[in-house]
């Protein structure tokens, strides 16, 4: 995805039909981002699979939610098969 942000970033998220909701934290991965600069990011799916999500019940692919004031725009948001084996492919160690 690409991403522009101004503030505050908190958990990214998959969404599907319950109990499979699993999310990530991706604070200090978009606080890293240059503020008001383009960037792409990309989140491995395995961290979300990780977190409990059921890859066959999937109906919401994207969703970010903030506990604060957060500002950003998104586009080109997919998901894109080997994108994870990407040098520039988030760790999902490096998610917090």
């Amino acid at each position: 995805m690409n991403a522009r942000h101004g503030l505050n970033p908190r958990p990214s998220g998959q969404g599907a039909r319950q109990p499979c909701l699993s999310e990530v934290v991706a604070t200090s991965l978009f606080r890293g981002l240059p503020a008001g600069s383009r960037a792409t990011v990309k989140i491995p799916i395995s961290c979300f699979a990780d977190a409990g999500l059921d890859l066959e019940k999937v109906n919401t692919p994207f969703l970010v939610y903030t506990e604060g004031a957060f500002s950003a725009s998104f586009a080109n948001v997919r998901w894109a098969p080997h994108a994870a084996e990407d040098s520039d492919a988030v760790a999902c160690g490096d998610l917090t």
